[in-house]
């Protein structure tokens, strides 16, 4: 009973952590990462043989590793559901603009990630069809997920971002030099896919938020089939 909770609540944060993107709902940010990593620390359990679920990372709310925001959130559960498997959090943060908006992107992907490993359908996430658009990512080999991203992800954008990141000089220039070089190889006859592939893994490196708007920006400039990015 307790695998088909943990399950379903796959599918919840699947479809708020859309609506939540479609919404520009940053201040659903930090309880759906709450929510996003308690579910994974428990499918963790009741999936230990799942090299997909188990090798999940945990989503970060915000730049500098806190997701904590003084709330309480944890998702209403049945009451066979034991008490010594919650996780919640009284710590506190007063910087919300350190919000890692990425973060939603994070949670839908991994949270269709792990339902296709588990053999878990996920229900269907109203689109909007005038602000955003589908497109696909592939997150290893042989899986994908599809990501809902917003039109207005440009280099623009993406290099506001780096210059607004808690990082040192040195990092914000290297991450700046990545993306002058996936717009120059993008706009190229023959784009290569490898050599875009491995500059979106060096920013990853340092930033996974200026690594999605790498990937998204790559995807959207007609480059779907990229891999092992994120």
């Amino acid at each position: 009973m307790e695998r088909d909770y943990w399950i379903s609540e796959l599918g919840r944060l699947y479809v708020r952590s859309t609506e939540a993107h479609e919404e520009n709902d940053k201040a659903a940010i930090e309880p759906l990462t709450e929510n996003f990593n308690e579910v994974l620390q428990n499918l963790k359990e009741e999936f230990p043989h799942n090299s997909i679920v188990n090798n999940t990372d945990e989503v970060e709310a915000r730049d500098g590793g806190s997701s904590n925001t003084g709330e309480i959130f944890a998702p209403s559960r049945p009451d066979y559901v034991s008490n010594n498997r919650r996780r919640t959090s009284t710590q506190t943060s007063d910087s919300p603009s350190l919000r890692r908006p990425s973060a939603l992107f994070e949670i839908r992907n991994r949270c269709a990630r792990m339902a296709n490993a588990i053999g878990y359908d996920l229900p269907e996430a109203e689109e909007n069809d005038d602000e955003n658009r589908m497109v696909v990512v592939k997150v290893d080999n042989d899986q994908s997920v599809e990501q809902t991203v917003s039109q207005d992800v440009t280099v623009e954008s993406t290099i506001e971002l780096i210059n607004s990141l808690p990082r040192s000089k040195d990092e914000k220039e290297e991450m700046r030099e990545l993306l002058d070089k996936l717009d120059e190889e993008l706009s190229g006859e023959n784009p290569d896919k490898g050599r875009v592939e491995k500059l979106i893994q060096k920013a990853k490196m340092i930033s996974e938020e200026v690594a999605v708007k790498m990937a998204v920006i790559a995807i959207t400039s007609g480059m779907t089939d990229i891999v092992n990015v994120l």
